[in-house]
Protein backbone atom coordinates (compact mmCIF):
# COMPACT_ATOMS: atom_id res chain seq x y z
CA UNK A 1 0.00 0.00 0.00
CA UNK A 2 1.38 3.32 -0.94
CA UNK A 3 0.20 6.85 -0.65
CA UNK A 4 -0.02 6.89 -4.60
CA UNK A 5 -2.88 4.92 -4.44
CA UNK A 6 -5.23 7.06 -2.48
CA UNK A 7 -7.56 8.94 -4.69
CA UNK A 8 -10.78 9.12 -3.10
CA UNK A 9 -11.89 12.47 -1.71
CA UNK A 10 -14.95 11.00 -0.02
CA UNK A 11 -12.63 9.07 2.10
CA UNK A 12 -10.39 12.15 3.03
CA UNK A 13 -13.84 13.98 4.34
CA UNK A 14 -14.37 10.70 6.43
CA UNK A 15 -10.76 11.43 8.21
CA UNK A 16 -11.67 14.87 8.39
CA UNK A 17 -14.99 14.44 10.41
CA UNK A 18 -13.15 11.58 12.35
CA UNK A 19 -10.52 14.74 13.15
CA UNK A 20 -13.29 16.77 14.25
CA UNK A 21 -15.00 14.32 16.29
CA UNK A 22 -12.00 13.07 18.28
CA UNK A 23 -10.34 16.27 18.64
CA UNK A 24 -6.42 16.90 17.20
CA UNK A 25 -4.40 14.69 20.06
CA UNK A 26 -6.93 11.48 19.82
CA UNK A 27 -6.89 11.39 16.01
CA UNK A 28 -3.08 11.51 16.05
CA UNK A 29 -1.94 8.85 18.96
CA UNK A 30 -4.72 6.61 16.97
CA UNK A 31 -2.97 7.02 13.63
CA UNK A 32 0.65 7.09 14.82
CA UNK A 33 1.48 10.98 13.66
CA UNK A 34 2.93 13.78 15.37
CA UNK A 35 1.40 17.11 14.91
CA UNK A 36 2.72 18.78 11.58
CA UNK A 37 5.31 21.19 10.73
CA UNK A 38 4.35 23.03 7.65
CA UNK A 39 1.93 22.01 5.92
CA UNK A 40 -2.17 21.77 6.70
CA UNK A 41 -4.87 20.72 5.26
CA UNK A 42 -7.62 23.50 5.02
CA UNK A 43 -11.52 23.19 4.84
CA UNK A 44 -14.32 25.12 5.58
CA UNK A 45 -11.72 27.40 7.90
CA UNK A 46 -10.30 24.75 10.25
CA UNK A 47 -6.82 23.43 9.56
CA UNK A 48 -5.49 20.00 10.11
CA UNK A 49 -2.35 17.46 9.89
CA UNK A 50 -2.39 16.85 6.21
CA UNK A 51 -0.04 13.81 6.68
CA UNK A 52 -2.25 12.40 9.09
CA UNK A 53 -5.26 13.35 7.32
CA UNK A 54 -3.69 11.19 4.35
CA UNK A 55 -2.68 8.49 6.34
CA UNK A 56 -6.22 7.89 7.80
CA UNK A 57 -7.83 8.53 4.53
CA UNK A 58 -6.58 5.25 2.60
CA UNK A 59 -7.89 2.95 5.94
CA UNK A 60 -11.21 4.54 4.48
CA UNK A 61 -10.87 3.97 1.10
CA UNK A 62 -9.30 0.53 1.80
CA UNK A 63 -10.01 -0.81 5.12
CA UNK A 64 -8.98 -4.31 4.16
CA UNK A 65 -5.32 -2.58 3.96
CA UNK A 66 -5.58 -0.15 6.57
CA UNK A 67 -3.91 3.33 7.18
CA UNK A 68 -0.75 4.29 6.01
CA UNK A 69 1.91 4.62 8.93
CA UNK A 70 3.94 7.96 8.88
CA UNK A 71 6.77 5.68 8.07
CA UNK A 72 4.97 4.40 4.98
CA UNK A 73 5.23 7.70 3.24
CA UNK A 74 7.04 11.32 3.36
CA UNK A 75 5.31 14.63 3.91
CA UNK A 76 5.76 17.95 2.14
CA UNK A 77 4.88 19.84 -1.01
CA UNK A 78 5.98 16.65 -3.62
CA UNK A 79 3.69 13.96 -1.69
CA UNK A 80 1.07 14.80 0.42
CA UNK A 81 0.50 18.33 -0.25
CA UNK A 82 0.41 17.51 -4.66
CA UNK A 83 -2.00 14.45 -3.26
CA UNK A 84 -4.59 16.08 -1.54
CA UNK A 85 -4.78 18.86 -4.00
CA UNK A 86 -5.13 16.49 -6.70
CA UNK A 87 -8.50 15.52 -4.90
CA UNK A 88 -9.98 18.89 -4.89
CA UNK A 89 -8.40 19.93 -1.11
CA UNK A 90 -6.16 23.35 -0.33
CA UNK A 91 -3.10 22.68 1.51
CA UNK A 92 -0.21 25.18 2.85
CA UNK A 93 2.93 25.54 3.89
CA UNK A 94 3.47 27.18 7.54
CA UNK A 95 5.91 26.36 10.02
CA UNK A 96 4.51 25.35 13.70
CA UNK A 97 2.94 27.95 16.06
CA UNK A 98 4.91 26.86 18.66
CA UNK A 99 5.27 30.07 21.06
CA UNK A 100 2.62 32.44 19.14
CA UNK A 101 -0.19 33.93 21.49
CA UNK A 102 -1.64 37.25 19.01
CA UNK A 103 -4.91 37.26 18.11
CA UNK A 104 -6.11 38.63 14.84
CA UNK A 105 -6.68 42.04 14.95
CA UNK A 106 -4.99 42.85 18.33
CA UNK A 107 -3.08 45.55 18.71
CA UNK A 108 0.12 46.37 21.25
CA UNK A 109 3.26 48.50 20.80
CA UNK A 110 6.10 47.38 19.13
CA UNK A 111 7.96 47.64 22.24
CA UNK A 112 5.72 44.78 23.53
CA UNK A 113 5.91 42.80 21.01
CA UNK A 114 9.48 42.53 20.70
CA UNK A 115 10.00 41.52 24.55
CA UNK A 116 7.69 38.56 23.39
CA UNK A 117 9.30 37.80 20.25
CA UNK A 118 12.76 39.50 20.03
CA UNK A 119 13.96 41.58 17.10
CA UNK A 120 14.54 44.88 16.54
CA UNK A 121 12.58 47.90 17.54
CA UNK A 122 11.93 48.99 14.13
CA UNK A 123 12.71 47.69 10.60
CA UNK A 124 10.22 46.04 8.04
CA UNK A 125 11.72 42.35 8.51
CA UNK A 126 12.44 40.56 11.62
CA UNK A 127 12.86 36.96 12.12
CA UNK A 128 12.03 36.35 15.73
CA UNK A 129 14.56 34.96 18.41
CA UNK A 130 12.93 32.87 20.57
CA UNK A 131 9.84 31.31 18.28
CA UNK A 132 9.70 30.03 14.72
CA UNK A 133 8.14 33.33 13.73
CA UNK A 134 9.51 35.81 10.81
CA UNK A 135 7.79 39.26 11.63
CA UNK A 136 6.52 41.76 8.98
CA UNK A 137 6.01 45.19 9.63
CA UNK A 138 4.01 47.23 6.46
CA UNK A 139 3.70 50.85 7.81
CA UNK A 140 1.98 52.82 4.08
CA UNK A 141 2.66 56.56 5.47
CA UNK A 142 6.40 55.64 6.06
CA UNK A 143 7.09 53.21 3.08
CA UNK A 144 6.40 55.09 -0.13
CA UNK A 145 9.42 57.59 1.04
CA UNK A 146 11.48 54.62 0.23
CA UNK A 147 9.45 53.35 -2.71
CA UNK A 148 7.45 50.77 -0.59
CA UNK A 149 4.17 50.29 -1.80
CA UNK A 150 2.12 47.48 0.18
CA UNK A 151 -1.64 46.45 -0.22
CA UNK A 152 -4.35 44.05 -1.19
CA UNK A 153 -4.97 44.04 -5.28
CA UNK A 154 -8.75 44.01 -6.30
CA UNK A 155 -8.83 40.66 -8.52
CA UNK A 156 -6.04 38.97 -6.38
CA UNK A 157 -6.12 37.43 -2.99
CA UNK A 158 -2.79 38.49 -1.94
CA UNK A 159 -1.20 40.87 0.29
CA UNK A 160 1.12 42.55 -2.12
CA UNK A 161 4.39 43.21 0.02
CA UNK A 162 7.80 45.08 -1.10
CA UNK A 163 11.08 43.22 0.36
CA UNK A 164 13.81 45.03 2.04
CA UNK A 165 16.22 47.20 1.20
CA UNK A 166 16.20 50.87 0.35
CA UNK A 167 18.80 51.84 -1.96
CA UNK A 168 20.09 49.70 -4.90
CA UNK A 169 18.27 46.72 -6.72
CA UNK A 170 16.54 44.14 -3.86
CA UNK A 171 18.30 40.76 -3.59
CA UNK A 172 17.38 37.31 -1.50
CA UNK A 173 19.36 38.43 1.38
CA UNK A 174 18.31 38.76 5.17
CA UNK A 175 15.06 39.89 5.95
CA UNK A 176 13.79 38.90 1.86
CA UNK A 177 15.67 35.79 2.30
CA UNK A 178 13.94 34.66 5.56
CA UNK A 179 10.73 34.85 3.83
CA UNK A 180 11.38 32.59 0.29
CA UNK A 181 12.79 30.85 2.52
CA UNK A 182 10.73 30.68 5.62
CA UNK A 183 8.81 26.60 4.99
CA UNK A 184 12.12 25.45 4.77
CA UNK A 185 13.33 27.04 7.86
CA UNK A 186 10.24 26.09 9.52
CA UNK A 187 8.99 29.50 10.49
CA UNK A 188 5.74 30.82 9.85
CA UNK A 189 5.34 34.56 8.60
CA UNK A 190 3.64 37.17 10.89
CA UNK A 191 2.28 40.74 9.02
CA UNK A 192 1.20 43.11 11.30
CA UNK A 193 0.13 46.96 9.94
CA UNK A 194 2.44 49.74 12.21
CA UNK A 195 0.49 52.66 13.17
CA UNK A 196 3.03 55.04 14.85
CA UNK A 197 4.36 53.02 17.83
CA UNK A 198 1.79 50.72 17.34
CA UNK A 199 1.10 47.84 15.47
CA UNK A 200 -2.12 45.42 14.52
CA UNK A 201 -1.68 41.65 13.49
CA UNK A 202 -3.19 40.92 10.56
CA UNK A 203 -2.89 37.25 10.77
CA UNK A 204 -0.60 34.57 9.22
CA UNK A 205 0.79 34.77 5.34
CA UNK A 206 2.92 32.48 3.21
CA UNK A 207 3.84 33.23 -0.47
CA UNK A 208 1.82 32.14 -3.51
CA UNK A 209 2.89 28.63 -4.63
CA UNK A 210 2.23 30.17 -8.41
CA UNK A 211 3.61 33.17 -7.92
CA UNK A 212 5.90 34.16 -5.12
CA UNK A 213 6.97 37.49 -6.14
CA UNK A 214 7.49 39.71 -8.78
CA UNK A 215 10.24 42.72 -9.68
CA UNK A 216 8.75 46.13 -9.97
CA UNK A 217 10.80 49.52 -10.54
CA UNK A 218 10.69 52.07 -7.00
CA UNK A 219 12.88 55.54 -6.35
CA UNK A 220 15.50 55.21 -4.83
CA UNK A 221 15.18 56.36 -0.90
CA UNK A 222 16.17 59.87 -0.81
CA UNK A 223 17.54 60.40 -4.08
CA UNK A 224 16.62 59.84 -7.45
CA UNK A 225 17.14 57.54 -9.98
CA UNK A 226 15.37 53.81 -9.99
CA UNK A 227 15.97 50.36 -8.92
CA UNK A 228 14.63 46.92 -9.19
CA UNK A 229 12.71 45.67 -5.84
CA UNK A 230 10.99 42.50 -5.13
CA UNK A 231 7.19 42.46 -4.60
CA UNK A 232 5.78 39.34 -2.60
CA UNK A 233 2.22 38.10 -3.36
CA UNK A 234 1.84 36.69 0.31
CA UNK A 235 -1.65 34.47 0.47
CA UNK A 236 -3.45 34.50 3.73
CA UNK A 237 -3.13 31.15 5.90
CA UNK A 238 -6.17 30.98 8.33
CA UNK A 239 -7.83 34.27 9.90
CA UNK A 240 -6.82 37.44 8.95
CA UNK A 241 -7.51 40.89 9.07
CA UNK A 242 -8.26 43.21 5.57
CA UNK A 243 -9.15 46.64 5.44
CA UNK A 244 -10.24 48.72 2.26
CA UNK A 245 -8.15 51.46 3.02
CA UNK A 246 -5.10 48.95 2.13
CA UNK A 247 -6.44 48.31 -1.85
CA UNK A 248 -3.91 48.53 -4.42
CA UNK A 249 -6.44 49.07 -7.30
CA UNK A 250 -4.00 47.69 -10.39
CA UNK A 251 -6.41 45.55 -12.52
CA UNK A 252 -9.63 47.56 -13.17
CA UNK A 253 -6.51 50.01 -15.14
CA UNK A 254 -6.76 49.76 -18.81
CA UNK A 255 -3.23 48.89 -20.18
CA UNK A 256 -3.16 52.96 -21.61
CA UNK A 257 -5.52 55.97 -20.53
CA UNK A 258 -5.45 59.60 -22.38
CA UNK A 259 -4.53 62.24 -20.01
CA UNK A 260 -3.70 66.07 -20.17
CA UNK A 261 -0.70 67.04 -21.59
CA UNK A 262 -0.31 69.99 -19.12
CA UNK A 263 -0.32 66.70 -16.21
CA UNK A 264 3.04 67.48 -14.85
CA UNK A 265 4.34 63.32 -14.14
CA UNK A 266 7.42 63.00 -13.90
CA UNK A 267 8.99 59.40 -15.08
CA UNK A 268 12.34 59.57 -12.72
CA UNK A 269 9.97 58.87 -9.79
CA UNK A 270 11.93 62.06 -7.77
CA UNK A 271 11.38 60.88 -4.13
CA UNK A 272 12.43 64.53 -2.62
CA UNK A 273 11.31 67.58 -4.48
CA UNK A 274 14.44 69.86 -6.48
CA UNK A 275 14.93 71.32 -9.00
CA UNK A 276 14.88 69.64 -12.81
CA UNK A 277 18.37 69.38 -14.73
CA UNK A 278 19.04 71.90 -17.07
CA UNK A 279 18.35 68.55 -20.46
CA UNK A 280 15.25 68.48 -18.86
CA UNK A 281 14.48 72.00 -18.88
CA UNK A 282 15.40 71.88 -22.68
CA UNK A 283 13.56 69.07 -22.84
CA UNK A 284 10.40 70.34 -21.48
CA UNK A 285 10.29 73.64 -23.44
CA UNK A 286 11.17 71.54 -26.45
CA UNK A 287 7.78 69.30 -26.35
CA UNK A 288 6.09 72.62 -25.50
CA UNK A 289 7.17 74.19 -28.93
CA UNK A 290 6.56 70.69 -30.35
CA UNK A 291 2.90 70.49 -29.06
CA UNK A 292 1.95 74.12 -30.63
CA UNK A 293 3.36 73.06 -33.67
CA UNK A 294 0.90 69.63 -33.95
CA UNK A 295 -1.70 71.85 -32.78
CA UNK A 296 -1.25 74.58 -35.20
CA UNK A 297 -0.91 71.57 -38.00
CA UNK A 298 -4.70 70.14 -36.81
CA UNK A 299 -3.10 67.70 -34.72
CA UNK A 300 -4.96 66.30 -31.56
CA UNK A 301 -2.19 66.03 -29.15
CA UNK A 302 -2.36 64.37 -25.71
CA UNK A 303 -0.21 62.31 -23.16
CA UNK A 304 -0.57 58.34 -22.82
CA UNK A 305 -0.32 56.52 -18.94
CA UNK A 306 0.40 53.39 -19.52
CA UNK A 307 0.05 51.18 -16.76
CA UNK A 308 1.88 47.32 -17.44
CA UNK A 309 0.61 44.40 -15.85
CA UNK A 310 0.70 43.98 -11.86
CA UNK A 311 2.91 47.16 -11.97
CA UNK A 312 2.42 50.01 -9.75
CA UNK A 313 3.45 53.07 -11.14
CA UNK A 314 2.17 54.10 -14.46
CA UNK A 315 4.11 55.31 -17.17
CA UNK A 316 3.83 58.73 -19.12
CA UNK A 317 4.95 58.90 -22.56
CA UNK A 318 5.98 62.68 -23.71
CA UNK A 319 3.29 63.18 -26.35
CA UNK A 320 0.72 61.40 -28.31
CA UNK A 321 -0.34 62.47 -31.49
CA UNK A 322 -4.44 61.09 -32.19
CA UNK A 323 -4.52 62.51 -35.21
CA UNK A 324 -1.48 60.56 -36.69
CA UNK A 325 -1.05 57.98 -34.02
CA UNK A 326 2.22 58.94 -33.01
CA UNK A 327 4.02 57.70 -30.17
CA UNK A 328 6.27 60.87 -29.26
CA UNK A 329 9.45 60.70 -27.03
CA UNK A 330 11.34 63.47 -26.22
CA UNK A 331 15.03 64.15 -25.02
CA UNK A 332 16.67 67.22 -24.22
CA UNK A 333 20.17 66.12 -25.45
CA UNK A 334 21.65 64.01 -28.92
CA UNK A 335 24.21 61.83 -26.73
CA UNK A 336 24.02 58.42 -27.36
CA UNK A 337 22.90 57.25 -23.70
CA UNK A 338 20.13 59.71 -24.00
CA UNK A 339 18.81 58.54 -27.53
CA UNK A 340 19.31 54.74 -26.36
CA UNK A 341 17.27 55.39 -23.39
CA UNK A 342 14.61 57.16 -25.80
CA UNK A 343 14.37 53.96 -27.56
CA UNK A 344 13.99 51.87 -25.48
CA UNK A 345 11.45 54.12 -23.67
CA UNK A 346 9.57 53.96 -27.37
CA UNK A 347 9.42 50.16 -27.54
CA UNK A 348 8.51 49.22 -24.25
CA UNK A 349 5.44 51.69 -24.04
CA UNK A 350 4.01 51.09 -27.45
CA UNK A 351 3.62 47.44 -26.70
CA UNK A 352 0.84 48.53 -24.56
CA UNK A 353 -1.21 50.31 -27.34
CA UNK A 354 -3.57 49.34 -29.69
CA UNK A 355 -3.24 49.72 -32.67
CA UNK A 356 0.54 49.64 -32.58
CA UNK A 357 1.63 53.53 -33.34
CA UNK A 358 4.38 55.17 -35.14
CA UNK A 359 7.18 55.52 -32.84
CA UNK A 360 9.04 59.61 -33.04
CA UNK A 361 11.72 60.74 -31.08
CA UNK A 362 12.05 64.54 -30.59
CA UNK A 363 15.42 66.09 -30.46
CA UNK A 364 16.89 69.09 -29.95
CA UNK A 365 18.86 68.91 -32.96
CA UNK A 366 19.94 66.32 -35.56
CA UNK A 367 21.78 63.26 -34.37
CA UNK A 368 25.08 61.80 -35.83
CA UNK A 369 24.48 59.46 -38.57
CA UNK A 370 25.05 56.39 -36.94
CA UNK A 371 22.60 57.08 -34.05
CA UNK A 372 20.01 57.46 -36.99
CA UNK A 373 20.90 54.11 -38.04
CA UNK A 374 20.29 52.49 -35.01
CA UNK A 375 17.05 54.35 -35.20
CA UNK A 376 15.81 53.43 -38.69
CA UNK A 377 16.85 49.66 -37.75
CA UNK A 378 14.01 49.93 -35.39
CA UNK A 379 11.32 51.54 -37.56
CA UNK A 380 11.73 55.37 -35.62
CA UNK A 381 10.98 58.22 -36.91
CA UNK A 382 13.48 61.21 -35.45
CA UNK A 383 12.01 64.95 -35.47
CA UNK A 384 14.70 67.85 -34.57
CA UNK A 385 14.49 71.51 -34.22
CA UNK A 386 16.16 73.78 -36.40
CA UNK A 387 15.38 76.71 -34.77
CA UNK A 388 12.70 77.46 -32.36
CA UNK A 389 9.40 76.40 -33.42
CA UNK A 390 10.66 74.89 -36.74
CA UNK A 391 10.81 71.07 -37.38
CA UNK A 392 12.80 68.48 -39.86
CA UNK A 393 12.45 64.83 -39.88
CA UNK A 394 14.00 61.91 -40.61
CA UNK A 395 11.62 59.69 -42.64
CA UNK A 396 13.34 56.49 -40.34
CA UNK A 397 10.95 53.13 -40.54
CA UNK A 398 7.71 54.15 -41.56
CA UNK A 399 7.41 57.43 -42.58
CA UNK A 400 5.96 60.44 -40.78
CA UNK A 401 2.78 61.94 -42.01
CA UNK A 402 3.12 65.78 -43.29
CA UNK A 403 1.48 66.98 -40.79
CA UNK A 404 4.54 66.29 -38.44
CA UNK A 405 7.12 67.65 -40.47
CA UNK A 406 7.67 71.31 -41.59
Amino acid sequence: MALRDLSSRAAVLQAIAEYDRIGQDAFLQRYGFGRARQYYLLHEGRRYDSKAIAGAAHDYQFPQLGALQAADFSGGEATVATKLRSLGFEVRAEAADSGWNIAVGQTLTRRELQQRYGGAPFGGIEPSRTTPNVLLFTDPASGERHGYFDGWVDDDECFHYTGEGTTGDQRFREGNKAIRDHVADGRSLRLFRANGTQVTYLGAFTPDPERPYYLTDAPQSGGEGLRAVIVFRLRPVGEFLRRDSEQMALASVPAFAEVPVEAQHRQRYQVQPGDPTEAERREASLVHRYRQHLEQRGCTVVRLAIRPARERQPLYCDLFNKTDHELIEAKGTVTREAIRLALGQLLDYRRFITPTPRMVLLLPMQPRPDLLELLQEHEVAVVWEERPGHFSASQSGAPLSGRSGT
